[in-house]
């Protein structure tokens, strides 16, 4: 039963005895039932006001989801039979000391959790703690763990033996110092970013096939070269290594930062940045501003401009001044290169806030063109991470601002700055960006439209403008199973899926089925929105289909 998204502020007590499968997500829930159904099986509650789980769970219960809540802790005893957990983002300090021994996946990333059980389930396949406050492992996690996500906590070391299986592990920001010696021979992504490491073992680069992402480091000029004497050798089959090609400095001053505000406002505008010195990230926010400055960009005058009105705009907006702040966290002891790319993100994020603000409602031709800009970059994004992932020691970001850079005018990309230092090193050729260039023109002629109607701002301002509309598309969509049109194409799918010898088959088509229906709904109503304003031919790609050879 799915019950999700309905603001409901309770559930009965009385639910279906024979009841085995509840969805109660998005609601406004703040207790459930004290006696659920005894042989539920799986329960999501996730994004409600829940501050506790009901003492007694039913022992059939094998999925437990209680995503975004209040929770501050959780039963002493859960069904033994518990094979998945999700608790995420909730306020949690600390776990059950023993979990159930048949759990697979936990997820408990966002929580405030400072030590984990000593003892995990002997059956755990994948754990993520991220954003959590640890501050170091168990010594011995369970054998089989595949994935292991430990990132933004306090780990000041990793245990000297890893699991054997292990294929993914990320502890980025974090304080390590050191890497154990030798990793699962089978790892497949090491994420070792924003630590304190200024050296790998050898055996780490050359004998494992991973990728490894180790940004944001303090690797020595030793280090750096002997990684590209081991990966620039003919024979060389070792893990590919992305970081920064610009290494941070070890020490550096952060002033405070109304002072680094100075560089870019007037006196009397900066005095009034001393009142956020305490807000969270600020310290960030002054190193980027810091770093920002030496950048070759800011030596053009229209982007000290562009700066200047942004800090103004972030010294009257609390909550896009959060956004700003919050986005340079990974700008900070880096190249120019990530400090550009950061600057970028805030230019889009500043759009999208203005947009879903209601700044553009009145202004849609203003709009649709915002909308094709990030859709844009989400595609050469994907292409950057499509290159980077063919190239051994590679510093991402400049793959990713080199295809940026070079698109620009093509592509018309405001939120794009022209110059970069490191332009000429990132390993992208002539072919490649045309290659680019074309795959992307094919994409936004094919699919813009569709991406555009189902792009979350603009519902946003959709909903806004004509709510109408959105009421309509939520009753043609529960219409859409009653359809003959639905039924019809269903006979076809089962059918089709039943020759490929495909399991769950009816299961299968029926989700595929909704999925392709469901998704036409923002299409049509957004084409029949803009055309009643006139608008609906900027929707239509500018070269009409046509690509430049």
């Amino acid at each position: 039963m799915d019950v999700g998204g309905n603001s409901l502020s309770a559930l009965p007590d009385n639910l279906p005895a024979t009841l085995k499968n509840l969805t109660a997500g998005l609601n406004e829930l703040t207790s459930l039932p004290d006696r659920l159904p005894a042989g539920l099986e799986t329960l999501d509650v996730s994004y409600n006001e829940l501050t506790i789980m009901p003492e007694r769970l039913p022992d059939s219960l094998h999925e437990l989801i209680f995503h975004k809540n209040q929770l501050t802790e959780l039963p002493e005893e859960l069904p033994q039979g518990l094979e998945i957990l999700g608790v995420s983002k909730n306020k949690l300090t600390r776990l059950p000391e023993t979990l159930p021994e048949k759990l697979r996946k936990l997820y408990v990333d966002e929580n405030r959790i400072t030590d984990l059980p000593e003892t995990l389930p002997p059956e755990l396949k994948e754990l993520d703690v991220r954003q959590n406050r640890l501050t170091a492992l168990p010594e011995i996690l369970p054998d089989g763990l595949k994935r292991l996500d430990v990132a933004f906590n306090r780990l000041t070391h990793l245990p000297e033996r890893l699991p054997a299986g292990l294929k993914k592990l990320n502890v980025s920001v974090n304080q390590l110092t050191a890497l154990p010696e030798t990793l699962p021979s089978g790892l497949e992504v090491l994420n070792v970013e924003y630590n304190q490491l200024t050296t790998f073992p050898e055996c780490i680069v050359s004998e494992l096939h991973a990728t490894i992402r180790a940004d944001g480091n303090h690797l020595s000029e030793r280090a750096i070269q002997r990684l590209q004497e081991l990966m620039s050798a003919d024979d060389y089959e070792g893990s590919r290594v992305m970081f920064s090609m610009g290494r941070p400095s070890t020490t550096r001053t952060i002033q405070p930062l109304h002072q680094a505000v100075r560089n870019w406002l007037p006196l009397h505008e900066a005095e009034k940045w001393r009142a956020f010195e305490t807000k969270t990230n600020a310290e960030v926010f002054s190193a980027f501003l810091d770093y920002l400055l030496k950048t070759q960009n800011a030596k053009n005058p229209d982007v000290m401009a562009e700066v200047s009105a942004l800090l103004m705009r972030l010294g009257d907006d609390d909550a896009l001044r959060e956004k700003a702040f919050a986005i340079t966290i990974e700008a900070t002891e880096k190249c120019e290169d990530r400090v550009t790319y950061t600057y970028h993100n805030i230019q889009c994020a500043l759009q999208v806030y203005d947009i879903e603000k209601g700044d553009f409602d009145s202004r849609l031709s203003e709009l649709i063109p915002l909308g094709r800009e990030v859709f844009r970059l989400q595609q050469i994004e994907q292409i950057a991470q499509e290159k980077v992932k063919r190239m051994h020691l590679v510093d991402p970001i400049e793959v990713f601002l080199e295809y940026q850079n070079y698109l620009r005018d093509v592509f018309e990309l405001k939120t794009v700055i022209k110059e970069m230092r490191f332009f000429s090193v990132s390993g992208i050729t002539r072919a490649d960006l045309q290659q680019a260039e074309e795959r992307i023109k094919k994409a936004e002629s094919a699919s813009f439209r569709q991406w555009f109607a189902r792009w979350d701002p603009w519902h946003k301002v959709r909903e806004r403008i004509v709510p109408e509309v959105w009421n309509d598309i939520k009753e043609r969509r529960a219409d859409i199973l009653e359809s003959d049109e639905y039924k019809q194409r269903l006979r076809e799918v089962v059918k089709s899926l039943k020759e490929s010898g495909v399991q769950d088959v009816e299961l299968s088509a029926q989700m595929g089925v909704f999925e392709e229906m469901d998704n036409r709904l923002p299409k049509s109503v957004t084409e029949k929105v803009l055309a009643e304003k006139g608008l609906e031919q900027l929707l239509n790609t500018p070269w009409k289909g046509k690509l430049e050879q």
